[in-house]
């Protein structure tokens, strides 16, 4: 059957049978091997995350609480914000010989995500008790005070000199979630 090939036809029939049956051996059995090997390592790879996972989330535990330092109480309804302000602020003022002159509306303004509402207060006092009526609000979290601006007016009637001071309170509502 062979033997109308010639020798250098009958090696080259042998060369590209070795090729063929090397090139199969390799797509049957060393591809497969590379992907389960790619699969092993991805999996290996969940794995020390999932094992390192615990300590991940203290840490973003740890970031949302400072986050939330700096921030302020985050209220997700206005109205409940200016509730626990003026809970917060009215008392102190009552004990602390201040007096709460004005309080303007809020101001609405829409950043990166969130919706800031700005309460405008304006207290009378000497500075040492504004100084801590502005500890007060940052340590019961209440809001983020962003500014505080500190007047000295005359008062017409009394003819007398008073501080003013004029704070900014800002409270953040989430608009998207992750």
């Amino acid at each position: 059957m062979f033997d109308k090939f010639t020798h250098k036809q009958k090696t080259i029939a042998l060369i590209l049978g070795v090729f063929c049956l090397l090139y199969l051996g390799f797509k049957i059995s060393v591809i497969p091997t590379i992907v389960l090997s790619n699969k092993i390592e991805q999996h290996e790879l969940i794995v020390t995350q999932s094992k390192t996972a615990p300590e991940k989330i203290r840490q973003l535990k740890k970031q949302l609480r400072t986050l939330e330092k700096s921030v302020g109480n985050v209220e997700t309804d206005f109205d409940v914000f200016q509730e626990r302000l003026l809970q917060t602020i009215i008392p102190f003022t009552n004990s602390n010989s201040l007096t709460l002159s004005e309080i303007q509306e809020p101001h609405y303004a829409t950043i990166n995500g969130y919706q800031v509402q700005t309460v405008i207060i304006k207290i009378k006092g000497e500075f040492k008790d504004l100084s801590f009526l502005i500890n007060h609000i940052q340590q019961n979290s209440v809001g983020r005070i962003s500014s505080v601006s500190y007047n000295l007016k005359k008062d017409n009637k009394t003819k007398k000199m008073y501080l003013q001071a004029t704070m900014f309170i800002q409270n953040f509502k989430v608009l998207w979630k992750i």
